[in-house]
């Protein structure tokens, strides 16, 4: 290594020290003259007291902030895909093709199965006291009594079905 490398490596080793002991005062010289929170004017807006605590500010107030729009919630069945939840004829779940709701032995209605669901309708069946079961569909939203049951069909999106169960209203 001949001496004008030596020399300029000193120099480069050099001025990396001094940046680097001078990183922290130049931290400090930016802070000092104006890093802290200012007005629209730009002047200091909280000055600071001889101990280095802040004053109270005497600037506008600021401007809120936009409420931010709630994502849309989901609907949900209150009772999940519990289908067991159904036994007492008072219920509300999330179907899917070929599901039965069965209903306690105490009760006229036996079953109502889930046959099919479409882009436009639920097709279903019911058993009861009757020899043969009632068969039928609703599309999108509906009711349907059948033996000692009421149920309000929901399609909270395309590819849920809700089914909410209750006792026949004359019953």
């Amino acid at each position: 290594m001949d001496t004008a490398q030596a020399a300029g490596r000193r120099t480069a080793l050099a001025r990396s020290r001094a940046l680097w002991a001078l990183g922290p005062v130049l931290a400090l010289m930016v802070t000092a003259c104006g890093g802290g929170d200012s007005d629209e004017a730009g002047s200091a807006a909280t000055p600071t007291t001889g101990k280095g605590q802040r004053s109270a500010s005497h600037s506008a107030p600021a401007t809120p902030s936009p409420t931010p729009t709630p994502s849309p919630t989901r609907k949900e069945a209150r009772d999940g895909r519990n289908l067991d939840a159904c036994l007492d004829r008072s219920c509300e779940v999330e179907v899917r093709d070929g599901d039965t709701i069965r209903f306690a032995p105490k009760f006229i209605s036996e079953t109502f199965t889930v046959d099919r669901i479409t882009d436009d309708r639920v097709e279903f069946s019911a058993t009861d006291d009757q020899p043969s079961p009632l068969r039928g569909w609703v599309g999108g939203t509906g009711t349907v009594e059948t033996g000692d049951i009421h149920v309000d069909f929901d399609r909270p999106d395309d590819e849920r079905v809700i089914l909410k169960f209750s006792p026949r209203k004359d019953d």
